[in-house]
């Protein structure tokens, strides 16, 4: 035992020799960065059959999907069609088959539709073809799995025949990240767009911005202010602990504005990141009593009055570079504070004000 411990000794003297050398003079070490990119893998239908009865009835296969086993996102960029000899393309018309019946049988009529999320792309006319559809709808997370419904049309014939009636030509590439905080174009699912009296839902195009135009998404309603051309954001009610995530652009137009955002949201006790793009926070955590952490301050605030009055703050918020605060002697947050953490009595009566 006395020699194990004579032998670490030794080792632990030996190392602290080895180390001077290092604080007297320069020392250098080379040693090799491994960087591993994602692999590229998406799996495609290798083909789609389908079956056209006598009558004119199409089955259609249940069963096809797109898997994204990527280390990435990744998006559909086109879906092109090469028309074959046995059947003539024609417009899917969402599926309705009246224009078949009216071209009589044995015309070899076919048309077709492929959804994926709620997304449809399909043929509209004859001959080659490339289909339209939202990219955003066609597009896997890493690991994802999307279905894809096949819906599909053809007219009668009086005998059966085989033959291979399309090829279809997927593009798929890596999917560029795409801000979730950013809602331009077209109106996400869960989104809700009011102008006047015309409400826009999901999936439709935002339209030409609008003095009190009004955007529910989330855990929040959001209002246009064309004065400051900028977004308000209030939170839609008080009870909850936590939100989620504040939109930073809605309709090409910025969010601004946080004044009263949570006030009096007694049981809030994560306060969510605040868009760098925001300049005014007046009273934005008034009366969250629960609020025990303030979330980091972009540069951009210009008013804090009251930001964080009657709060529960154990430490102060950190003020951004550039700015100055000032202490008054009136309760700005709770004494709520002082009796938690004596060590901040003076944090405790606050009100922040901002002078740029």
């Amino acid at each position: 035992m006395k020699r194990k411990f004579l032998a670490m000794c030794a080792a632990f003297l030996l190392a602290a020799q080895m180390a001077v050398p290092a604080f007297a003079e320069e020392f250098s070490a080379t040693m090799p960065l491994t960087v591993t990119a994602p692999t590229f893998s998406v799996a495609l239908p290798t083909s789609i059959p389908i079956s056209v009865t006598t009558e004119g009835k199409v089955i259609t296969p249940d069963n096809l999907s797109i898997v994204n086993n990527s280390g990435g996102p990744v998006e559909v960029t086109s879906i092109s069609v090469e028309s074959g000899s046995a059947w003539t393309l024609t417009d899917y018309n969402n599926g309705d088959p009246s224009n078949f019946l009216k071209q009589g049988i044995d015309k070899h009529l076919f048309a077709f539709g492929l959804t994926v999320n709620e997304d449809t792309a399909a043929t509209t006319g004859a001959g080659s073809q490339s289909l339209s559809f939202d990219k955003d709808k066609w597009a896997l997370n890493p690991k994802e799995t999307a279905s894809i419904i096949c819906g599909a049309i053809a007219s009668a014939s009086t005998a059966a025949s085989s033959g291979e009636a399309d090829k279809l030509v997927f593009t798929v590439n890596w999917r560029e990240w795409q801000d979730p905080t950013v809602h331009n174009g077209v109106i996400p699912e869960g989104g809700t767009y009011k102008q006047g009296t015309t409400t826009y839902s999901a999936g439709e195009e935002f339209p030409a911005i609008a003095d009190k135009d009004t955007y529910i998404f989330g855990n929040y309603k959001y209002t246009y202010e064309a004065s400051n051309n900028g977004w308000k954001v209030k939170a839609l009610d008080k009870t909850k602990t936590e939100y989620g995530a504040i939109l930073s652009e809605i309709n090409g137009c910025s969010v601004t504005n946080m004044w009263s955002t949570f006030q009096n949201c007694t049981s809030l006790t994560t306060a969510p990141a605040i868009p760098d793009s925001v300049t005014d926070m007046q009273s934005t955590f008034n009366g969250c009593h629960s609020l025990t952490a303030a979330p980091v301050i972009p540069a951009s605030v210009t008013n804090m009055k009251s930001t964080f009055n009657e709060t529960s703050l154990t430490a102060a918020p950190e003020i951004p570079t550039g700015r100055r605060w000032s202490r008054r002697p009136i309760a700005a947050m709770t004494t709520r504070s002082m009796s938690r953490s004596r060590n901040i009595e003076r944090i405790s009566r606050w009100m922040i004000r901002f002078s740029p």
